[in-house]
């Protein structure tokens, strides 16, 4: 049986304090607004040019669109994702602890969302190899956008390593 490695993969990473703390007071105003009338903000976010899927050929269809507003406006469908984002501000500030595993961090060229400045600014707290890969053409959707570059780097990054010993923060 192979030895097991612990690497790190995300598409986002880090969060700075004082960008971000104004998030902690409107998740709940976020959720109620999405669940009740928020379904053109949802379109807004899924379909706009700056906000949605960047890759002409992997929009969603109206169909598409009409089942994941159909979902997310169901009671409690947003608790989850919007519980990651309580979570990661209910200890603000955040302690900066260095990452000493693996790490491949997927970035969209044309994240609407997160700044470029944000991925660089990882490098910072990674003890071991840290590798960044700006998806060109990408938005912040990077697997809807680019799946088989997503998968492609995702599948190299893990295998790479194969052997060596694991790494323990």
């Amino acid at each position: 049986m192979p030895e097991l490695q612990l690497k790190v993969v995300r598409a986002d990473l880090t969060w700075d304090a004082a960008s971000l703390s104004h998030v902690t007071g409107t998740l709940a105003v976020l959720q109620v607004f999405c669940q009740s009338n928020g379904s053109s903000a949802l379109k807004a976010l899924f379909t706009s040019r700056n906000t949605g899927i960047g890759r002409k050929g992997r929009w969603l269809t109206a169909e598409d669109l009409e089942a994941y507003l159909y979902a997310l406006s169901q009671p409690g469908a947003l608790t989850g994702a919007l519980n990651y984002y309580r979570n990661v501000f209910s200890s603000l500030p955040l302690s900066h602890k260095h990452v000493r595993s693996p790490v491949l961090l997927l970035w969209g060229e044309r994240d609407a969302f997160l700044e470029q400045e944000m991925a660089e600014a990882c490098r910072l707290y990674i003890r071991n190899h840290f590798r960044l890969n700006i998806i060109s053409g990408a938005s912040h959707w990077l697997q809807q956008d680019q799946p088989d570059i997503v998968n492609t780097l995702i599948w190299t990054f893990l295998k790479e390593g194969e052997g060596r010993k694991s790494y323990r923060n």
